[in-house]
């Protein structure tokens, strides 16, 4: 048991667990240290696994790709030779002369055809016109270079045309093109059928033409030290270092696709020798710059990280218990811990202003619920108004007119005694004080009636004036804001929607917290609109027009969507409050809003389409941002109640702000 003991504690008291112990003690600075250099050191042994067992097999790649294109490049330089050969050939082949000679031979079309300025011009060393049962019509060969006639190659080209595998393949094809040793020379050949120049006429034969190709000729094409040997000859390597040069050797195909002869050239390895010298100096800067850089790094840390973090520590300590969103001073540096400075005096300063923006749209909300005890004054201000006018049309008169008609014709009457008519006069006096008291009773109960009437009055009137007042702006990119709805209508949505923001970065002059909800309405509008459709694939689409708005610079947003669009003759009732072109929905409410947050910021809402299942577009147009917050004056915040003779005028304002 004891001894067990003694082996714990010289467990605990060991290396690793004392080293454990010391760093877990030690500073902030001294952990970053020590840490660096442990990654330090084990990034040098990774990189140096990395570029011995990656990056110099990727050095060989890249000279194996080399490599490949000097082939491909000398593959096509061979290629692009005996096209222009061929090109040649087709204009002899589709020609009425050539279609006329080779049945009928003249010396006229040879001394033209077959001369060595007409070859040399062709630049082409041979030429011949052959029958498809071998007959060679004519033929000639020409040293260009000395230009003499050569009657040795002359003979070992006829050989070639008479051979049964070009026989074959010229009667098979129209054209062809193809390499082939003609003596000692390699030559490029090609062949057409001679018809007629517009295509018609039975074949009589095919024309022959032939390019010789040289060393020099090769150079001069690849820009490389190249040379040329026939098939069965050594490659031309001669006595070099293996490790500095490449032999490359690429085949010439013949008419049969077996190699006549193979072009030969070396290519330097440099970027091997590149991927070792990258290795030695890539490992031995990374040493210096290590050193160098623990030298510093501890008096870096602690003067430019440790110590900036812990006042901003403190700093949120306070904030923390006083609530008060004091911004850090600490704002002008450019590194990192500035940045940090500043996006956290950034997130403080939105933090305020969504405070305020809370506390505004609490005001707001309690305006709501004054307007709506407006109503409720107003609604208490006509009771009584229609209580008076319900008196006043019911009241009947106090004598039947008959009776006073009747009374009024006895009076006429001449026969009627002076006792009957004293009782007639009597009574009309009395009907007629009864006249008089009601019509004054009316009077005092239409006056009352006209002062109901214009406290309802003065309360409407105020009430438009509030509704029109006009909200706070700012700068804001409209992008921004977009973008952020458009993520968040994106990853709400049912089905395969795809949100596209293109074109400019505007900045608009509006509420930043009205204009997202407006744009968060019309995206969640053009989803239901996706979904109503049944699209496979929704798109939304989102672009920006500058414009000339009202006198001034203005930005013009467009979204458009491939939903179930609207009859463009319900284009003004969208924006009618309850109205809704889908009857499972409540709608209207939205739109109805939107106009009118978009009018409170001077601007216009408008909706587009072309009609049902063609999509719609909503068309936002709002002021460019000025260079200053704009926040209307006292006077500017609320319209005066139109007067009863501005009526029209007045409606005519009211619809050009709702659209």
């Amino acid at each position: 048991m004891k001894a067990e003991t003694r082996s714990s504690l010289a467990r605990e008291k060991g290396f690793w667990p004392g080293v454990q112990r010391t760093f877990l003690r030690a500073k902030l600075e001294t952990k970053l240290v020590i840490s660096v250099v442990i990654v330090a050191v084990a990034g040098l042994l990774a990189m140096l696994v990395a570029l011995s067992a990656i990056i110099l097999p990727q050095f060989e790649a890249l000279e194996e790709q080399s490599a490949a294109r000097n082939v491909e490049r000398t593959a096509a330089a061979l290629d692009e030779f005996s096209r222009r050969v061929e090109t040649t050939v087709k204009d002899y082949g589709a020609w009425d002369e050539s279609y006329d000679y080779i049945v009928n031979p003249t010396r006229e079309f040879e001394s033209d055809t077959f001369s060595m300025l007409a070859l040399t011009n062709l630049d082409v060393s041979g030429m011949a016109y052959v029958t498809f049962d071998g007959t060679v019509v004519y033929s000639r060969w020409y040293d260009l270079i000395a230009q003499v006639e050569v009657q040795t190659r002359a003979r070992d080209f006829e050989r070639l045309l008479t051979s049964p595998a070009l026989l074959k393949a010229a009667q098979m094809a129209e054209s062809q093109r193809f390499y082939a040793r003609v003596g000692d020379r390699l030559t490029a050949v090609s062949t057409a059928r001679v018809i007629k120049t517009d295509g018609t006429g039975t074949p009589r034969g095919f024309v022959v033409m032939a390019r010789e190709l040289n060393s020099p000729q090769l150079k001069d094409l690849l820009k490389l030290p190249a040379s040329l040997g026939f098939a069965g000859e050594p490659v031309k390597g001669g006595q070099m270092d293996a490790n500095r040069y490449r032999l490359l050797s690429v085949d010439v195909d013949g008419l049969n696709g077996k190699p006549v002869a193979h072009v030969d050239f070396t290519m330097p390895r440099d970027l091997t020798a590149m991927g070792l010298r990258t290795l030695f100096v890539t490992m031995l800067a990374s040493t210096v710059v290590l050193i160098l850089a623990l030298g510093v790094l501890n008096k870096l840390i602690k003067t430019m990280a440790v110590s900036p973090l812990r006042r901003i520590e403190r700093h949120m300590q306070a904030i923390t218990s006083s609530g008060d969103l004091v911004p850090f001073g600490d704002r002008d540096r450019g590194d990192e811990i500035g940045s940090l400075v500043r996006n956290f005096n950034q997130m403080l300063g939105q933090l305020k202003d969504l405070r305020e923006r809370v506390e505004i749209q609490s005001f707001k909300l309690g305006k709501t619920e004054a307007a709506i005890g407006l109503m409720h004054n107003v609604r208490n201000g006509l009771n009584p108004l229609n209580i008076i006018l319900s008196q006043v049309t019911s009241s009947a008169p106090p004598v039947d007119q008959s009776l006073i008609r009747r009374a009024i014709d006895e009076l006429s009457d001449c026969s009627t005694d002076s006792q009957r008519r004293q009782k007639l006069a009597g009574f009309l006096e009395a009907n007629l004080s009864a006249q008089a008291a009601g019509a004054e009773v009316m009077r005092s109960e239409l006056l009352a009636a006209r002062t109901h009437l214009a406290r309802v009055v003065d309360l409407i009137g105020d009430q438009q004036a509030a509704a029109h007042e006009r909200v706070e702006t700012e700068r804001c990119a409209a992008r921004s804001v977009i973008e952020q709805n458009a993520a968040l209508a994106r990853y709400s949505s049912i089905g395969n929607v795809r949100f596209v923001v293109s074109g400019d970065d505007p900045e608009v002059q509006a509420n930043r917290l009205l204009l997202s909800q407006v744009f968060g309405n019309l995206f969640g509008n053009a989803v239901d609109s996706i979904q109503a459709a049944r699209r496979k694939q929704g798109v939304v689409e989102v672009s920006f027009t500058s414009i000339d708005f009202r006198g001034g610079a203005g930005w013009e947003v467009r979204v458009r969507d491939n939903g179930e669009g609207f009859d463009p003759a319900q284009r003004k009732q969208l924006f009618e409050h309850g109205f809704s072109t889908r009857k499972h929905k409540s709608g209207g409410l939205g739109l109805h809003w939107c106009a009118n947050a978009i009018g409170m910021m001077d601007g216009e809402l408008s909706l587009e389409s072309e009609g049902k299942g063609l999509g719609a577009t909503a068309v936002v147009r709002l002021p460019a941002a000025a260079n200053a917050s704009h926040l209307p004056d006292a006077e500017d915040r609320a319209e005066q109640a139109p007067d009863p003779d501005r009526i029209s005028e007045f409606q005519d304002r009211e619809i050009q702000n709702r659209r």
